[in-house]
């Protein structure tokens, strides 16, 4: 019977080993796997930065464009033939207008 026992710690210890090892190997797993989510998120961070940047950037390129429609609209409105024949020459002021 002592034999037995004996052959059985062996074999406790044995899986113990093997259960540690295991273990090693999945706090590993699980460490790379956070600094992946880490880094996951720090990447995600920055792309909704760059997109709220970028949204800002172009809602205000429409509230332009909207403006420019409106001064267009207005202008035409006052004298829709004559708008073809429109003097250029000043459309930079027309185009500064516009972008303030």
């Amino acid at each position: 019977q002592k034999g037995e026992l004996e052959a059985r710690i062996s074999s406790f210890s044995s899986d113990i080993e093997v259960a540690g090892s295991k273990i090693e190997e999945l706090a590993s797993a699980i460490a790379t796997a956070e600094r992946d989510v880490k880094d996951a998120t720090l990447v995600r961070e920055k792309e909704a930065a760059d997109f709220a940047s970028s949204e800002k950037e172009l809602m205000e390129t429409i509230d332009a464009l909207g403006r420019a429609v409106g001064i267009l609209e207005k202008e035409m409105s006052k004298n829709p033939a004559a708008f073809a024949q429109m003097d250029t020459s000043n459309f930079a002021g027309v185009v500064q207008g516009i972008s303030s």
